[in-house]
């Protein structure tokens, strides 16, 4: 028998060698031993080759905090610093409130935003905080994107808010009083003219949202009570100044009458019906309320906002339709804001406002704005409190005209 010769095995040779286990030259396309044995030389398929097959390594098991990262939704940055904004700063401008209370709106009313079932008092807190860093940055680049996102953010409460009265009634009335001011703040800071506030309140359903509120005794006993007390503090203090011989003798006597037929008042008809009377009296003892509150240096987010929410229906119907008793009403409250100076939502274009006012007035009703609260009574009411007897004729003796200039923060 003849030796066998010996021979080393290959992988890369072609499929007919490999099956009778003998080396293959590897020429392409028939290998010398196919050849001369007359075989079919088979090649492997390119495409299924594949490489050397390396070891398998045993796969880690992954933690819990990994895993929770892998299923957590991607961070919204801008959305995160917008409410560390609200719970650092923003939270400090809904209302002038003691310490205490302004802690409510930094940590109870984010977490009550958290855990309600619909988001509008959420994204009222994001829209009311985007709107504060808008003013803050006013026309730069970032302080436009605030405005879009405040905007946008507006826009999604209005319309997670219940759509009925019915509606409001079954949801959390907590929730909605909070959504109601945030809104509110939101919807003073960018509407341009006064008559355009109601809009908004009656989106919300206003009327509703105070029929509920009004039982104060059971929210007293909530997570805000200590927010409702400090409101109820600044009521008490404001309605103890209210009926002060200081106060009469401050706010306008011409405006105290407008509501009545009297002679020197034009279209005398109007107010003979009592309705109508009624109507201007309560608008004009609001506003008394809030110039009271102007008066006073932890008031000044009170007096902006009271006559504003406070209005009723049949007033808002008579400013819409530009009757000049309610213009002039108007007009007065324009004048307590651009003196005032107040929060940073309730600074605006009033000087703008005014002069609108006045263009919408006969030359018949034009003296009813010749008076009005001058800009030189800052801390005057604490002068008066110490008894500057000379400080209160000063301050009433100067004039000012409501077509006075005022810078337009917003």
């Amino acid at each position: 028998m003849a030796p066998i010769r010996p021979h080393q095995k290959t992988r890369t040779g072609c499929l007919t060698c490999r099956k009778r286990k003998v080396k293959c030259d590897e020429t392409s396309i028939t290998c010398d031993n196919c050849s001369r044995r007359k075989m079919q030389c088979v090649w492997p398929d390119p495409s299924k080759a594949s490489s050397p097959k390396s070891p398998k390594m045993p796969r880690p098991t992954p933690s819990p905090e990994l895993s929770l990262c892998r299923s957590a939704p991607p961070f919204d940055m801008t959305t995160l610093e917008i409410m560390h904004h609200y719970t650092s700063v923003a939270y400090n401008t809904v209302y002038d409130q003691p310490p205490e209370a302004a802690e409510i709106w930094r940590t109870v009313v984010p977490r009550l935003a958290f855990s309600a079932p619909s988001p509008f008092l959420l994204h009222s807190i994001l829209a009311f905080s985007a709107l504060h860093l808008h003013s803050l940055y006013g026309s730069e680049p970032k302080g436009a994107e605030y405005l879009r996102i405040a905007r946008s953010y507006n826009t999604l409460a209005v319309r997670a808010l219940p759509a009925s009265q019915d509606l409001a009634q079954n949801a959390d009335q907590i929730v909605l009083f909070l959504t109601y001011i945030l809104g509110a703040r939101y919807k003073f800071a960018t509407e341009s003219s006064v008559s355009s506030q109601s809009e908004w309140f009656a989106e919300i359903g206003r009327s509703a949202l105070w029929t509920q509120l009004d039982r104060w005794d059971r929210y007293r006993k909530t997570d805000i009570g200590l927010l409702i007390r400090a409101l109820d503090s600044t009521d008490e203090a404001v309605s103890r100044l209210l009926d002060t011989d200081v106060t009469h003798a401050l706010f306008p006597h011409s405006l105290s009458r407008l509501h009545l037929p009297t002679p020197d008042a034009p279209d005398g008809d109007e107010v003979r019906d009592p309705a109508v009377s009624e109507t201007y009296a309560e608008a004009i003892n609001l506003l008394r309320r809030a110039f009271t509150a102007s008066l006073l240096p932890d008031c000044q987010a009170y007096a902006a906002s009271i006559w504003v929410t406070s209005m009723s229906d049949s007033f808002m119907e008579l400013l819409c339709q530009r009757r000049p008793r309610a213009l002039i009403i108007a007009g007065h409250y324009c004048a307590i804001m651009h003196r005032m100076k107040g929060p940073w939502w309730a600074r605006k274009g009033w000087s703008d406002e005014l002069s609108r006012i006045r263009a919408l007035l006969d030359d018949r009703w034009q003296r009813w704005l010749d008076w009005m609260p001058p800009d030189a009574c800052e801390g005057m009411f604490n002068e008066l409190e110490l008894g500057s007897d000379d400080g209160l004729m000063d301050w009433m003796s100067t004039p000012f005209l409501i077509t006075s200039p005022v810078s337009v923060h917003l």
